[in-house]
């Protein structure tokens, strides 16, 4: 199973950054059905080159970003090509109307279950 497929298969409706560090260059997601009962999965991504996500968001869909995208964030950050997660998230701010797409790009991703 796919990083993406793994993402998508927890069916989470509410995600948060919890925290970023920036001396490791990880990122901390959480994602829980009901905040309010406990957390149901939490994304670690490590190596973190590029954020640009709000801080809490729900209705998440994860795909790996297109052909597309990649030319265009390798024209302000250069060749991305080798980034282990290119990692596209279309989502609703909290206290947005509609989703946009979001992108992060990392070294590496590590998905857990609570």
């Amino acid at each position: 199973m796919t990083y993406i497929d793994e993402l998508n298969s927890t069916r989470t409706w509410d995600y948060l950054i919890d925290r970023y560090d920036q001396t490791t260059e990880t990122l901390i997601i959480q994602g829980s059905h009901d905040f309010m009962h406990g957390i149901s999965v939490t994304i670690k991504l490590t190596e973190v080159l590029y954020l640009d996500c709000p801080f809490d968001f729900s209705h998440a869909e994860f795909r790996e970003i297109t052909e597309r995208e990649e030319q265009e964030l390798s024209k302000r950050l250069g060749n991305i090509s080798k980034m282990g997660v290119k990692l596209c998230i279309r989502a609703e701010p909290m206290g947005a109307i509609g989703e946009s797409d979001f992108f992060i790009l990392a070294g590496g991703i590590e998905v857990e279950r609570e």
